[in-house]
């Protein structure tokens, strides 16, 4: 992990663990390592804090993140804010990085497999 990606994680016991909204993030970093796109589709909720996971999202400074994090958030119309997420989208990327059928999503520039989510 990057040195300025370490941030939002906090002692407990003998374990160092994230908060919720930076759990996300990672798992959007890689997919696979959280069980695929879906289950994290299944993790966003009302429960989370909106700006802090938009807040952590801009701090990792990652396109891809972003435009994922945009993506499912929309589906799930829990966001209010598009603007600073889409400000951060430099490039286009994969919904799910080992999808086969792809379509585009223009204003996340990702491409989806409708089936994901």
């Amino acid at each position: 992990m990057k040195p300025n990606w370490f941030f939002a994680y906090e002692r407990y016991y003998n374990m160092v663990v994230s908060d919720k909204e930076k759990t996300i993030i990672d798992c959007l970093h890689v997919p696979a390592y959280a069980g695929g796109i879906s289950h994290i589709y299944q993790a966003l909720t009302s429960d989370l804090n909106i700006d802090t996971l938009i807040a952590y999202c801009q701090q990792t400074k990652s396109s891809t993140i972003a435009s994922r994090l945009g993506y499912l958030l929309d589906k799930k119309r829990l966001i209010t804010k598009r603007k600073p997420l889409q400000m951060m989208i430099t490039t286009y990327a994969k919904l799910d990085p080992q999808m086969k059928k792809k379509r585009l999503d223009k204003t996340w520039k990702l491409y989806v497999d409708e089936g994901i989510v």
